[in-house]
Formats: C-alpha cells, sequence, structure tokens
C-alpha cells in the first residue's frame, strides 16, 4: 500500500515538469566562463584578457575558438553532460522511478527486519535477566546452606567433645563407686609392684 501510494506521488509530480537527477545540467562552457574571476582595472599598461570577453550582441561562438578543458585534461564537450551511470534514452525516467520504488521497497524490507531484530534482542535481554535472578537466589541459597552446614559441623564437634568429657566423668565415677565398694583406697601403680 505504501509503495502504491508512493509510485502515483512520484508519477503525479513528475508529469508535472522535467525531470533531473541531482541538480540541472548546465552547459560546461558558461560554467568556465563564470568561475573566471575579474581583475579591476590597473593604471599601468594595458593586459589582453587571456580569455575573449563574450557580449550579449556577439556572434563569435568562444567554446569553438578555444577548446574547454576539464579537471583532468581531456576537452570537454556538451554531449558529456554527467547521467551517472544510467542510460539518457526515453526509458531512463522509468527505469529511475524503478529503482526508487525497488529501494524503498528494499528500505521497507529492512526497516521490518530491524525491528524484528530489535524484539528479538528485547527478549533475550530479558531472558537473560531474569536467568541472572535466577542464578543470583541460587547463589544465595548456595551460601545459606554452606553457612548452615559449617554451623552444624561447629555444633556436632561441640558436642562430639560434651560427650567425651561426660563419658570420662562417668568412668572415673564407676571407678570410685567400684573402690568405695570394695574398701579399698587406690593404690598407686608404682607401690603394687615389690
Amino acid at each position: 500500500m505504501k509503495t502504491m501510494l508512493l509510485l502515483l506521488t512520484v508519477a503525479m509530480t513528475t508529469a508535472c515538469g522535467p525531470y533531473y537527477i541531482g541538480r540541472k545540467p548546465v552547459d560546461p562552457a558558461e560554467e568556465l566562463l563564470a568561475s573566471i574571476p575579474e581583475v579591476p582595472a590597473q593604471s599601468g599598461p594595458a593586459v589582453p584578457d587571456p580569455v575573449p570577453s563574450t557580449s550579449v550582441g556577439a556572434n563569435q561562438p568562444t567554446a569553438a575558438a578555444q577548446p574547454l578543458i576539464g579537471w583532468d585534461g581531456k576537452e570537454i564537450s556538451t554531449d558529456d553532460i554527467p547521467l551517472h551511470g544510467i542510460e539518457g534514452d526515453a526509458n531512463s525516467r522509468n527505469y529511475v522511478i524503478d529503482l526508487y520504488v525497488k529501494s524503498k521497497e528494499r528500505e521497507d524490507e529492512l526497516e521490518t527486519e530491524v525491528m524484528s531484530l530489535h524484539d528479538l534482542l528485547a527478549s533475550q535481554e530479558q531472558l537473560i535477566g531474569q536467568r541472572d535472578q535466577l542464578l543470583n537466589g541460587e547463589r544465595d541459597q548456595v551460601t545459606n546452606l554452606e553457612a548452615e552446614l559449617a554451623a552444624e559441623r561447629a555444633r556436632n564437634a561441640d558436642l562430639e567433645a560434651r560427650l567425651v568429657t561426660a563419658q570420662i566423668r562417668r568412668l572415673e565415677a564407676e571407678r570410685q563407686l567400684l573402690l568405695t565398694l570394695l574398701g579399698t583406697e587406690e593404690v598407686p601403680a608404682a607401690d603394687t609392684t615389690v
């Protein structure tokens, strides 16, 4: 729909007048003559002009008298109007319109593709953000579990130490009870050997 509207607009605007690509072509002779600087007259001897001046009433063609030389050193003719790679036949106008329409269609396709890639990038970034949050939550959970494990190990070591101490006290209490029941006093180990 956009393309049809654009084509109709281009066809309506180009039907109203001449169609040029870029700027309007100019006569190279006029352009070169316009670029010659004017030097004010001096009080000394008169110096002849290197380029003959053209007057409105003069019938002398200056382009035929001296050939015009371009920037590359080649002679310029009026047939050398640059067309930028487009043929100069009657179908060139349709060809240019066709190129314009194709470029606009390609631009629309690329714009749609860029928008879809932006949407895909946004969804991927959102998914990555969600995964990062999940990963950070799992890291926090692992850290908490490691802290709990260290606390439980410390508690187990403390309980083992208390249990060993209680067991030693119980055994010593039983020994004292047995010695008391037997009515004997504790004899040092060194005295028992004779």
